[in-house]
């Protein structure tokens, strides 16, 4: 959400997570405590524990602000655009894997491999592009063993992606290619 790291928003019926036993614990969330028992506040301060992330929260709040300025159909219809864009290029690549769904049932996320390169020396040489992409297991690693793979090259875009990118990318890509050759 262009927002920072460690802050989030937990939403549910009331009468559920009134049955919910919290997960972390603090003083805040607190009603009473002794060695046989302890009680908590009432929803949601039973799931505040500690010292709240308050510069999180106001930074989340300006995340959702610009998001809302933008528009969600906006930053959707780029992304799907970008997307679009990103897989017709990739697709022209000899000795790709691309594990994506495709445009319509995809976020604007991508997953593959280039064949015979381990998916971290790809990313190590787009870095020395100034390119950054994930590579690795991307905390699947079942399914890469059912894939018989290493990990994957994963890359994302968003509304400050364009074209221009797509084609740095490419144009990497298969400066890697020839390194491996």
């Amino acid at each position: 959400m262009f927002g920072p790291f460690g802050v989030g928003v937990l939403y549910g019926k009331k009468e559920l997570l009134e049955k919910f036993s919290p997960f972390l614990f603090g003083g805040g969330m607190i009603d009473s405590v002794s060695y046989e028992k302890s009680t908590f506040k009432e929803i949601p301060g039973k799931f505040e524990a500690g010292t709240q992330n308050i510069s999180g929260v106001i930074a989340l709040k300006e995340a959702i602000n610009y998001i809302e300025e933008i528009g969600l159909n906006k930053i959707e219809k780029h992304e799907k655009n970008i997307l679009k864009y990103a897989l017709d290029e990739l697709n022209k690549l000899e000795g790709i894997e691309i594990y994506n769904p495709g445009v319509q049932n995809s976020s604007s996320i991508v997953s593959f491999n280039l064949k015979n390169i381990h998916p971290h020396d790809v990313a190590s040489i787009l870095n020395d592009d100034n390119i950054a992409i994930r590579a690795g297991h991307h905390c699947c690693m079942p399914l890469m063993k059912k894939f018989g793979i290493p990990g994957t090259c994963r890359i994302s875009f968003s509304i400050y992606n364009d074209k221009e990118d797509i084609d740095k990318l490419i144009g990497s890509l298969k400066k890697v290619q020839e390194i491996f050759k």
